[in-house]
This record gives structure tokens, sequence and C-alpha cells, in this order.
């Protein structure tokens, strides 16, 4: 996925997969897109190119795969997400 702001690129051509019962990490200095790509999972903003899936659709907008990722976390304690695709 990548993520533009006019001529500026937040995030460019990031692509991960999360797993069920892990712990996963966001590192970076300051400026390195991590809150652009949480802004993206989230479904609070969209990328420029590229495509997220979470629970297999689209977060951006996305009232059912917010109330399922709220539902995942609160089922199995912490679980926030259940194999989102990033590319």
């Amino acid at each position: 996925m990548t993520r533009r702001y006019r001529r500026t690129t937040a995030v460019e051509d990031v692509s991960f997969d999360l797993h069920e019962n892990r712990i996963h990490g966001l590192l970076g200095r300051n400026g390195a897109g991590k809150s652009t790509v949480m802004r993206m999972i989230t479904g609070q903003d969209v990328p420029t190119a590229g495509q997220i899936r979470v629970h297999g659709e689209n977060p951006y907008e996305n009232a059912t795969c917010c109330v399922r990722c709220a539902s995942s976390r609160n089922r199995r304690n912490s679980r926030t997400f259940s194999s989102p695709s990033m590319r």
C-alpha cells in the first residue's frame, strides 16, 4: 500500500500480513509513516495505491468491519485483528 499527500509520500510500497494470537509492533523513526499505516488499518484513511483487508474486508468507512474488530477484541481478550493483509 502507498499513501501520498499531494507531493509528499508518507508510506510507499508497504506490504505485510498479521497473524492471530501474536503480538505485533510497528516501529520506526519520527515521520516514518507509523501513524499513517495505523489510520489506514483502522479505516480512518485510505491508501492512494494498493489495498487493505481486515477480516477480508476493506476497513475504510466500513462499520461492519469496525464492529467485527471490536467484538473480536472483546471476545478474545486482546486480539484485535484476525489476519489482516496490506498490499
